[in-house]
Formats: C-alpha cells, structure tokens, sequence
C-alpha cells in the first residue's frame, strides 16, 4: 500500500486539498503541524489518517 499526504482533506469531495510531498509531510510532523495522509486501495476505498 502506498501512501500520499495533502494539507486536509475536503469530506464532502471526498479529495485531497494541496497535496504534499512526503518531505513536505515530515518537515510538518517535525514542526509538529497537521496534515493528513491517505491511501487510495483497490475498488477505490480510501483510507484517511489526520
């Protein structure tokens, strides 16, 4: 499984909101900043970590 990283993510698009590189995403978890990662599964199922 793979994953991706975006600054939110819009619940009534069902999409990521600026996506985020994974240095991008550890340079926020070390500063301590939110963001969220997800992964998009087979038949589509996403799975969402905030």
């Amino acid at each position: 499984m793979s994953w991706s990283y975006c600054e939110r993510w819009n619940k009534k698009l069902a999409e990521p909101i600026t996506l985020l590189t994974e240095t991008e995403a550890r340079a926020r978890h070390a500063r301590g900043e939110l963001y969220t990662v997800f992964s998009v599964g087979e038949g589509g199922t996403i799975s969402l970590a905030m």
